[in-house]
This record gives C-alpha cells, structure tokens and sequence, in this order.
C-alpha cells in the first residue's frame, strides 16, 4: 500500500475459509487442490482491494490520492470482470464438507474428461444434483 492509505497488512481470510482449505488438501484432487489455493488467492486480493478502497483517503496529496484510487478501481473491475467465476468459487468453497464426496466426484470427472479449455462447472446443475441427493436421502429417512 502506498502513504495515500490510512491502513497497511492484509486482511486475513475468516476461519472457516482456512478449515475448509485444510480439510480439502486431505482429500481432494491436485485439480481441485490447486483450484481452491488458486481462488482463495483471488479472494484475499479482492479482499485487499475492497479494504483499501475502503480505507483510502487524503494525506496532503491529492493527486496521489487519485492516482491510487484510479489504480485500485481498475484492479478492482479487473478481479470482478468475470463475475460468474467469482460466484462459482464462492459457491463452491461455501459448500465446505457439505456432501463434499458427492461434489469433489463431480469436479474430478469434469477434470478428467475436460479435453478443450476448462469452464465452470455448471453450478445450476450441481444445485439441482445436490437437491436431488438431499431430498433421496430424506425419502429414505421417512421409509425407515
């Protein structure tokens, strides 16, 4: 951060984010291991922007001022351009052990029979899946 920020350091991510990332190294594919480091990184620097841009004011030097509030908004629609990946992993990390074999068994088959760029996931459908799952279950707890 520069002298034009009232606060400097990071903003360390909330337990639950680090738990979830402990737990799914344990398990989880490299794919999937990579892909979870990959949007937590994203996520502390949309994290580190929106506080700055939060905390950002005037030391007797408004054009510095300026500049680095021109440069965070940029940073900032630049992190948020694709907003549908954002969502994706927040989704995705949100879910945490939440029928995490079911969803890491469908993030490893995608891996692996991916053979163009990969794209998201269809979060739609794996909402849909997973609602299938949970109301099954529930079916199977009433029948017994």
């Amino acid at each position: 951060m520069n002298s034009s920020s009232c606060e400097s350091g990071e903003t360390s991510a909330p337990e639950s984010i680090y738990e979830f990332t402990a737990a799914s190294k344990e398990t989880s594919s490299p794919q999937s291991q990579k892909s979870t480091s990959n949007t937590m990184s994203l996520m502390k620097e949309h994290l580190n922007v929106m506080k700055e841009l939060t905390t950002l004011y005037i030391i007797n030097n408004y054009l510095a001022f300026q500049s680095r509030f021109h440069y965070l908004v940029a940073h900032h629609k630049k992190l948020t351009n694709d907003s549908e990946n954002f969502y994706h992993n927040l989704f995705l990390i949100d879910l945490k052990k939440h029928q995490k074999s079911f969803v890491n068994t469908h993030l490893n088959d995608f891996y692996t029979t991916s053979q163009n760029l990969i794209k998201n996931i269809n979060i739609d459908d794996l909402m849909k899946q997973l609602m299938n799952c949970i109301s099954k279950f529930n079916e199977c707890l009433k029948s017994s």
